[in-house]
C-alpha cells in the first residue's frame, strides 16, 4: 500500500481497497475511516486507507515450545472401526 496524499473518490477508494462503493460509504457513515468533506463532494486519503486496512491486521499466533506441546499428545485417525475415528497413540 503506498500512502500518497492525493484524495480519492468513493469510487477510487473502493477499487484501491477491493470492496463496493456501499462498503466505503458504510465505513464513513459508521466512523471507521476519516475522509474529507469538499462541499457535497467526499475524498479520502490513501494513507487514511492504509491506516484502516492496517487497524484491521490480526497477526498469527504462534507457539512459543511446540516440541512440547506435542509431547504426550496423541492424534486421531480414521479407523476401521464403521468410519469412526480412534486414537493413534504412535
Amino acid at each position: 500500500m503506498s500512502t500518497d496524499n492525493a484524495l480519492l473518490t468513493i469510487d477510487e477508494a473502493a477499487e484501491r481497497i477491493r470492496m463496493s462503493t456501499r462498503h466505503v460509504r458504510r465505513l464513513i457513515a459508521d466512523g471507521q475511516i476519516a475522509y474529507h468533506r469538499l462541499g457535497r463532494a467526499i475524498r479520502l486519503h490513501g494513507a487514511d486507507l492504509d491506516a484502516y486496512i492496517a487497524s484491521g491486521r490480526i497477526d498469527p499466533i504462534h507457539d512459543e515450545a511446540p516440541a512440547a506441546a506435542t509431547a504426550g499428545a496423541f492424534s486421531l485417525t480414521s479407523g476401521s472401526l464403521n468410519g469412526k475415528y480412534t486414537e493413534d497413540r504412535s
